[in-house]
């Protein structure tokens, strides 16, 4: 085995240099060789993690139409269940307004009843008013209820 320095580098002859550079090769070609197949690993894991990608953004945008879909259905809902207590609501001030106008008629007719048979002049007695008052309330009380029974139907 002979060694020569020349400037710093060292030559080798012989079977050893001989056995090195074989190695030293085949070394570079392991070397190459698993570098080849670390950017292939590499190369597959960047597509696999683009198709994980794609897949999520597509779940995503899927979940965000779904989800605006029931946010405009629940809101359709949510505006006719609305409309229909507002309808319920006008009903039930329509049907107060009735009551009270029904009501307003009752007593003008007690009073003009009470007027003809006291007679103008007459004192009418406060149990022969409060009796008409009674009746005329029961008898507005049952047809409110008999409008109430007819509604629910």
């Amino acid at each position: 085995m002979t060694t020569k320095t020349n400037g710093g580098i060292i030559e080798m002859s012989g079977e050893v240099a001989k056995y090195i550079k074989e190695r030293s090769d085949e070394a570079a070609k392991v070397g190459l060789n698993l570098a080849d197949t670390a950017d292939q690993a590499a190369f597959e894991m960047v597509k696999e993690c683009e198709e994980l990608t794609r897949a999520v953004r597509e779940g995503t945008e899927r979940m965000r139409a779904e989800l605006r879909e029931k946010m405009v259905e629940f809101s359709t809902v949510m505006r006719d269940y609305s409309e229909a207590i507002a309808a319920k609501h006008q009903a039930y001030i329509e049907a107060g307004q009735q009551s009270i106008q029904a009501m307003e008629g009752n007593i003008n007719a007690l009073r003009k009843a009470t007027q003809a048979v006291a007679g103008p002049k007459e004192a009418v007695s406060k149990e022969l008013v409060s009796a008409a008052l009674n009746e005329a309330v029961d008898r507005q009380l049952e047809q409110m209820q008999g409008r109430g029974k007819h509604k629910d139907k």
